[in-house]
Protein backbone atom coordinates (compact mmCIF):
# COMPACT_ATOMS: atom_id res chain seq x y z
CA UNK A 1 0.00 0.00 0.00
CA UNK A 2 1.13 3.60 -0.83
CA UNK A 3 -0.19 6.79 0.20
CA UNK A 4 1.09 9.96 0.74
CA UNK A 5 -0.28 12.75 4.10
CA UNK A 6 0.68 15.98 4.56
CA UNK A 7 4.87 15.72 3.69
CA UNK A 8 5.14 11.71 4.29
CA UNK A 9 4.72 8.95 1.49
CA UNK A 10 3.64 6.34 3.38
CA UNK A 11 5.05 2.47 1.99
CA UNK A 12 3.32 -0.51 3.50
CA UNK A 13 4.87 -4.34 2.68
CA UNK A 14 3.98 -7.78 3.49
CA UNK A 15 6.51 -8.58 6.59
CA UNK A 16 7.31 -11.53 7.92
CA UNK A 17 8.84 -10.23 11.35
CA UNK A 18 10.56 -13.60 12.54
CA UNK A 19 12.69 -14.60 9.72
CA UNK A 20 13.59 -14.49 6.11
CA UNK A 21 10.96 -17.52 4.90
CA UNK A 22 7.73 -16.99 3.33
CA UNK A 23 5.08 -16.82 5.85
CA UNK A 24 3.84 -14.86 9.36
CA UNK A 25 2.44 -12.36 6.99
CA UNK A 26 2.24 -8.56 8.66
CA UNK A 27 2.00 -5.48 7.18
CA UNK A 28 5.66 -3.22 7.74
CA UNK A 29 5.48 0.60 7.50
CA UNK A 30 8.18 3.11 6.20
CA UNK A 31 8.02 6.94 5.80
CA UNK A 32 10.01 9.24 4.29
CA UNK A 33 10.21 12.98 3.20
CA UNK A 34 11.89 12.75 -0.18
CA UNK A 35 11.23 8.66 -1.74
CA UNK A 36 14.92 8.30 -0.51
CA UNK A 37 15.43 8.19 2.88
CA UNK A 38 13.20 5.89 4.98
CA UNK A 39 12.29 5.51 8.71
CA UNK A 40 10.95 1.84 9.21
CA UNK A 41 7.70 2.91 11.88
CA UNK A 42 6.43 -0.54 14.26
CA UNK A 43 4.36 -2.43 11.85
CA UNK A 44 0.75 -1.45 10.97
CA UNK A 45 -1.17 -4.70 10.46
CA UNK A 46 -0.69 -8.29 12.75
CA UNK A 47 -2.93 -11.73 11.58
CA UNK A 48 -5.79 -11.49 14.06
CA UNK A 49 -5.32 -14.96 15.22
CA UNK A 50 -4.50 -18.33 13.86
CA UNK A 51 -8.14 -18.61 12.29
CA UNK A 52 -6.80 -15.66 9.69
CA UNK A 53 -3.40 -16.45 9.80
CA UNK A 54 -1.72 -13.91 7.09
CA UNK A 55 -2.35 -9.83 6.44
CA UNK A 56 -2.28 -10.39 2.30
CA UNK A 57 -1.46 -7.48 0.03
CA UNK A 58 -3.52 -4.24 -0.17
CA UNK A 59 -3.60 -0.57 -0.55
CA UNK A 60 -3.59 3.13 1.22
CA UNK A 61 -5.93 6.45 0.94
CA UNK A 62 -6.49 9.49 2.97
CA UNK A 63 -10.27 10.02 3.83
CA UNK A 64 -10.20 13.75 3.01
CA UNK A 65 -13.98 14.17 3.58
CA UNK A 66 -14.49 11.62 6.81
CA UNK A 67 -16.58 9.62 4.46
CA UNK A 68 -16.02 6.49 6.76
CA UNK A 69 -16.76 8.41 10.52
CA UNK A 70 -13.19 7.51 11.54
CA UNK A 71 -12.35 10.43 12.61
CA UNK A 72 -11.41 11.42 15.67
CA UNK A 73 -9.31 14.20 16.00
CA UNK A 74 -7.89 16.94 13.81
CA UNK A 75 -5.72 14.82 11.79
CA UNK A 76 -7.76 13.18 8.51
CA UNK A 77 -8.33 9.18 8.89
CA UNK A 78 -5.31 7.24 6.61
CA UNK A 79 -7.08 3.93 5.53
CA UNK A 80 -5.89 0.46 4.16
CA UNK A 81 -7.69 -1.87 2.48
CA UNK A 82 -6.23 -5.50 2.65
CA UNK A 83 -7.07 -9.09 2.30
CA UNK A 84 -7.57 -10.98 5.85
CA UNK A 85 -6.98 -14.49 5.02
CA UNK A 86 -9.94 -16.61 6.08
CA UNK A 87 -12.11 -13.59 6.24
CA UNK A 88 -12.44 -11.27 3.48
CA UNK A 89 -11.21 -7.71 2.31
CA UNK A 90 -11.20 -5.63 5.30
CA UNK A 91 -10.15 -2.27 6.64
CA UNK A 92 -7.72 -0.84 9.38
CA UNK A 93 -7.78 2.82 9.99
CA UNK A 94 -5.46 5.37 11.28
CA UNK A 95 -6.08 8.62 13.38
CA UNK A 96 -2.33 9.51 14.46
CA UNK A 97 -0.75 9.96 11.17
CA UNK A 98 -0.23 6.02 10.62
CA UNK A 99 1.26 5.57 13.81
CA UNK A 100 -0.89 3.35 15.53
CA UNK A 101 -4.10 1.21 13.56
CA UNK A 102 -7.34 0.19 14.71
CA UNK A 103 -8.87 -2.94 12.94
CA UNK A 104 -12.52 -2.09 11.29
CA UNK A 105 -15.08 -3.75 13.77
CA UNK A 106 -17.41 -4.66 10.53
CA UNK A 107 -14.84 -6.64 8.97
CA UNK A 108 -15.31 -8.37 6.31
CA UNK A 109 -16.03 -5.58 3.56
CA UNK A 110 -17.42 -8.68 1.25
CA UNK A 111 -16.37 -11.85 0.83
CA UNK A 112 -15.01 -13.36 -2.57
CA UNK A 113 -12.70 -15.35 -4.15
CA UNK A 114 -9.89 -13.10 -4.85
CA UNK A 115 -7.73 -10.79 -2.90
CA UNK A 116 -5.31 -7.26 -3.28
CA UNK A 117 -7.81 -4.68 -3.35
CA UNK A 118 -6.67 -1.43 -4.65
CA UNK A 119 -8.92 1.31 -3.15
CA UNK A 120 -9.10 5.14 -4.15
CA UNK A 121 -11.49 7.82 -4.58
CA UNK A 122 -12.95 7.84 -7.90
CA UNK A 123 -13.83 12.62 -7.69
CA UNK A 124 -16.60 12.48 -10.96
CA UNK A 125 -19.05 9.66 -9.03
CA UNK A 126 -17.97 11.02 -5.02
CA UNK A 127 -17.34 7.51 -4.32
CA UNK A 128 -14.82 4.95 -3.27
CA UNK A 129 -14.03 2.48 -5.69
CA UNK A 130 -11.78 -0.87 -4.92
CA UNK A 131 -10.55 -3.06 -8.02
CA UNK A 132 -9.61 -6.39 -6.68
CA UNK A 133 -8.39 -9.67 -8.28
CA UNK A 134 -11.46 -12.33 -8.21
CA UNK A 135 -11.65 -15.57 -9.26
CA UNK A 136 -15.46 -16.31 -8.41
CA UNK A 137 -16.67 -17.26 -11.51
CA UNK A 138 -14.12 -20.25 -12.47
CA UNK A 139 -15.04 -19.93 -16.40
CA UNK A 140 -14.01 -16.75 -16.57
CA UNK A 141 -10.40 -17.12 -15.65
CA UNK A 142 -8.67 -14.21 -13.35
CA UNK A 143 -10.64 -11.31 -13.50
CA UNK A 144 -10.81 -8.00 -11.86
CA UNK A 145 -13.86 -6.83 -9.62
CA UNK A 146 -15.07 -3.41 -9.31
CA UNK A 147 -17.11 -2.83 -6.37
CA UNK A 148 -18.08 1.01 -5.39
CA UNK A 149 -19.03 2.60 -1.53
CA UNK A 150 -20.07 6.07 -0.60
CA UNK A 151 -18.85 5.40 3.28
CA UNK A 152 -16.10 2.92 2.80
CA UNK A 153 -18.26 0.69 5.01
CA UNK A 154 -21.12 -1.25 2.68
CA UNK A 155 -20.29 -1.99 -0.82
CA UNK A 156 -21.38 -2.57 -3.65
CA UNK A 157 -20.36 -4.82 -7.10
CA UNK A 158 -20.39 -2.99 -9.87
CA UNK A 159 -18.43 -4.97 -12.53
CA UNK A 160 -15.47 -7.59 -13.96
CA UNK A 161 -12.85 -7.11 -16.41
CA UNK A 162 -11.44 -10.46 -17.87
CA UNK A 163 -7.56 -11.25 -18.35
CA UNK A 164 -5.69 -9.66 -15.08
CA UNK A 165 -4.49 -11.57 -12.18
CA UNK A 166 -3.44 -10.10 -9.06
CA UNK A 167 -2.11 -6.66 -7.61
CA UNK A 168 -4.78 -4.56 -9.92
CA UNK A 169 -3.70 -0.85 -10.20
CA UNK A 170 -5.95 1.51 -11.42
CA UNK A 171 -5.57 5.31 -11.96
CA UNK A 172 -6.05 8.40 -14.41
CA UNK A 173 -3.25 10.18 -16.10
CA UNK A 174 -3.09 12.89 -18.41
CA UNK A 175 -1.92 12.89 -22.14
CA UNK A 176 0.58 14.95 -22.97
CA UNK A 177 0.33 16.71 -20.08
CA UNK A 178 -3.28 18.01 -21.42
CA UNK A 179 -5.79 17.77 -18.26
CA UNK A 180 -8.49 18.38 -20.35
CA UNK A 181 -7.12 14.75 -22.28
CA UNK A 182 -7.20 12.21 -19.63
CA UNK A 183 -7.01 8.46 -19.87
CA UNK A 184 -7.68 5.48 -17.08
CA UNK A 185 -4.72 3.15 -16.95
CA UNK A 186 -5.11 -0.53 -15.52
CA UNK A 187 -2.29 -2.37 -14.27
CA UNK A 188 -1.84 -6.03 -13.10
CA UNK A 189 0.35 -7.86 -11.05
CA UNK A 190 2.98 -8.73 -14.01
CA UNK A 191 3.55 -4.61 -15.04
CA UNK A 192 1.42 -5.04 -18.11
CA UNK A 193 -1.93 -2.77 -18.43
CA UNK A 194 -4.13 -1.20 -20.61
CA UNK A 195 -5.60 2.49 -21.53
CA UNK A 196 -9.40 3.07 -21.25
CA UNK A 197 -12.57 5.01 -19.73
CA UNK A 198 -13.79 4.56 -16.15
CA UNK A 199 -17.16 5.52 -15.31
CA UNK A 200 -16.36 4.65 -11.42
CA UNK A 201 -18.10 1.34 -12.21
CA UNK A 202 -16.97 -0.22 -15.58
CA UNK A 203 -13.54 -0.33 -17.13
CA UNK A 204 -13.52 -0.34 -20.94
CA UNK A 205 -10.09 -0.96 -22.19
CA UNK A 206 -9.59 1.05 -25.69
CA UNK A 207 -6.85 -1.41 -27.47
CA UNK A 208 -7.10 -5.20 -27.08
CA UNK A 209 -3.35 -6.27 -26.50
CA UNK A 210 -1.60 -4.72 -23.29
CA UNK A 211 1.45 -2.74 -23.03
CA UNK A 212 4.25 -3.53 -20.77
CA UNK A 213 6.27 -0.91 -19.23
CA UNK A 214 8.25 -3.35 -16.94
CA UNK A 215 10.18 -5.93 -17.48
CA UNK A 216 12.53 -8.72 -15.38
CA UNK A 217 12.31 -9.03 -11.75
CA UNK A 218 9.24 -6.76 -10.92
CA UNK A 219 6.01 -7.37 -9.42
CA UNK A 220 3.08 -5.58 -7.65
CA UNK A 221 3.56 -2.10 -8.88
CA UNK A 222 1.53 0.17 -6.95
CA UNK A 223 1.27 4.55 -7.48
CA UNK A 224 0.93 6.53 -4.32
CA UNK A 225 -2.52 7.79 -3.53
CA UNK A 226 -2.80 11.69 -2.86
CA UNK A 227 0.47 12.49 -4.49
CA UNK A 228 1.37 16.24 -4.79
CA UNK A 229 0.13 17.33 -8.08
CA UNK A 230 -1.44 14.53 -8.61
CA UNK A 231 2.07 12.57 -9.36
CA UNK A 232 1.97 9.38 -10.27
CA UNK A 233 4.88 8.12 -8.47
CA UNK A 234 5.33 3.57 -8.62
CA UNK A 235 7.07 1.40 -6.16
CA UNK A 236 7.26 -2.17 -7.60
CA UNK A 237 8.48 -5.74 -5.83
CA UNK A 238 12.03 -6.37 -6.89
CA UNK A 239 12.14 -9.92 -7.10
CA UNK A 240 15.94 -10.40 -6.38
CA UNK A 241 17.20 -12.50 -3.83
CA UNK A 242 20.30 -11.76 -1.48
CA UNK A 243 22.12 -14.16 -0.46
CA UNK A 244 23.84 -13.65 3.04
CA UNK A 245 21.44 -10.60 3.93
CA UNK A 246 19.39 -10.18 6.78
CA UNK A 247 15.89 -9.33 4.10
CA UNK A 248 14.75 -11.71 1.17
CA UNK A 249 13.58 -9.36 -1.09
CA UNK A 250 13.35 -5.52 -2.00
CA UNK A 251 11.30 -2.76 -2.91
CA UNK A 252 12.19 -0.55 -6.55
CA UNK A 253 13.56 3.03 -6.69
CA UNK A 254 10.50 5.10 -7.49
CA UNK A 255 9.83 6.03 -10.91
CA UNK A 256 6.97 8.61 -12.04
CA UNK A 257 4.51 7.83 -14.72
CA UNK A 258 3.11 9.83 -17.87
CA UNK A 259 1.41 9.12 -20.86
CA UNK A 260 2.65 10.91 -24.33
CA UNK A 261 1.14 10.59 -28.30
CA UNK A 262 3.33 8.48 -30.21
CA UNK A 263 3.69 7.57 -34.12
CA UNK A 264 2.10 4.14 -32.60
CA UNK A 265 -0.79 6.06 -30.23
CA UNK A 266 -0.44 6.89 -26.43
Amino acid sequence: GLVYYDGEWHLFFQHNPYGTGWGNMHWGHAVSPDLLHWEQLPNALYPWSMARSNCFSGSAAVDWNNTSGFQTGKERPLVIAFTDMGCGESLAYSNDRGRTWTYYDGNPLFEHRGRDPKITWHKPTQQWVIAVFDETIPELGGTVAFYTSKDMKNWQFQSRLKGYHECIEVFELPVDGDLSNTRWVIFGGDARYALGSFNGKTFKPEHVDKHQVHYGAYYASQVFNDAPGNRKVQIGWAKIDMPGMPFNQMQSFPCELSLRTTGDGI
